[in-house]
């Protein structure tokens, strides 16, 4: 008996939440859509390099359908980034090339929602102590992405010619979103972690 006959076998008990461990495959997907559009709230996750990444892959998988977009209404996204030692922290100018880096990943941004990062930008670090068993760091911390579906995402999710993530992702910041490298940015600059952290999911998040 596949996953997606039981999740047909849990609607008929009309639940008013639905937690679905994870969409992979057509029919958990199409099933999944069928129960968020009979007034289920579906939670689940998905995998995807961010949240303008999942809409494009979900479409990918399910097909354009004008039902699609009216029954998502939120998309999170999340990394792990460790979290500075307290115990040992330093402050240290930010180098030209980190700099350079931070400003073109902030390119998309509205300028009046950018950090001033200048030369004389202070980034704190942790030289490592006992506390942190010498590494540096000291737990994790979330960088959240929130897309809210907004008429003008929905818009791009239900045309007839083939959407992008980055499509999307330009419509989402234009409403409001903090992208992951900006949250995790602003985290960088505050002292919660470092930007060689950030830089690190970086490296896998589409731009």
């Amino acid at each position: 008996e596949s996953f997606a006959l039981k999740l047909r076998a849990v609607m008929r008990e009309d639940p008013n939440v639905i937690m679905i461990g994870e969409i992979r495959d057509v029919d958990t997907a199409k099933t999944a859509l069928q129960a968020a559009l009979t007034g289920h709230l579906v939670l689940s996750t998905f995998h995807a390099t961010d949240s303008a990444a999942a809409i494009s892959r979900m479409l990918d998988m399910i097909g354009q359908n004008p039902l699609f977009a009216s029954s998502v209404r939120l998309i999170i996204a999340q990394r792990l980034v460790r979290r500075i030692c307290p115990a040992c922290v330093v402050e240290k100018t930010i180098t030209p090339e980190q700099g350079l880096w931070v400003k073109d990943q902030l390119s998309r941004i509205p300028e009046a929602r950018r950090p001033n990062v200048h030369a004389e930008t202070k980034l704190k670090y942790s030289k490592g102590c006992p506390e942190c068993h010498g590494i540096g760091y000291k737990g994790r911390i979330a960088v959240l992405e929130m897309m809210v579906i907004n008429p003008e995402i929905e818009a791009l999710m239900t045309r007839a010619e083939k959407t992008t993530s980055q499509d999307i992702g330009a419509a989402a910041i234009k409403g409001g979103m903090t992208t992951l490298i900006e949250d995790g940015i602003h985290k960088a600059l505050d002292g919660t972690t470092t930007l060689e952290e950030v830089m690190r999911i970086g490296e896998t998040v589409e731009t």
